[in-house]
């Protein structure tokens, strides 16, 4: 079977698909694919996740000011879990650690360790091809760096 080549505006559109099926209020963020880490500490929250998560979208906004991160499978492009909601009133901390990964961690004992990429390769059922998140990055740079609660881990 033949892979479809991707532009990756489809490719983005692919993927707010996803993001936007399971947040009401999805026209109001950014999204930004990441990789890397999930660990959920309670229980309840746990069995709502798909094991072995390693892509996430991540969605911010600037009013009122908060991230989602949603974890997202591939190559089907599905969720992989209920998104999890990060705002002033759930933030335990918010930093890059030693290895430049973006560390995110909630009262809720759910925590994630994420790394971006401006080009990323993108292989999936939908198809191939390259997302381009250059400019999406640089903005999300800019919201993390007016984060009054960004620290170095």
């Amino acid at each position: 079977m033949k892979l479809v080549a991707l532009t990756s505006d489809e490719i983005a559109q692919i993927l707010h698909t996803v993001f936007d099926e399971q947040i009401i209020n999805f026209g109001a963020y950014n999204l930004v694919l990441a990789t890397g880490t999930s660990r959920y500490d309670n229980e309840d929250i746990a069995t709502g996740q798909q094991e072995d998560q390693t892509y996430f979208l991540v969605g911010y906004r600037d009013a009122p000011r908060g991230i989602v991160v949603a974890p997202v499978t591939f190559p089907e492009i599905a969720s992989g879990g209920t998104p999890t909601s990060v705002d002033n009133t759930n933030l335990v901390s918010l930093g890059i650690n030693p290895h430049e990964q973006l560390v995110i961690e909630t009262t809720n004992g759910s925590s994630f360790a994420l790394n971006f990429q401006a080009l990323h390769s993108f292989e999936s059922s939908h198809g191939t091809g390259t997302l381009d998140q250059t400019v999406d990055l640089e903005d999300f740079a800019e919201f993390l760096k007016q984060s009054t609660v960004l620290e170095q881990l």
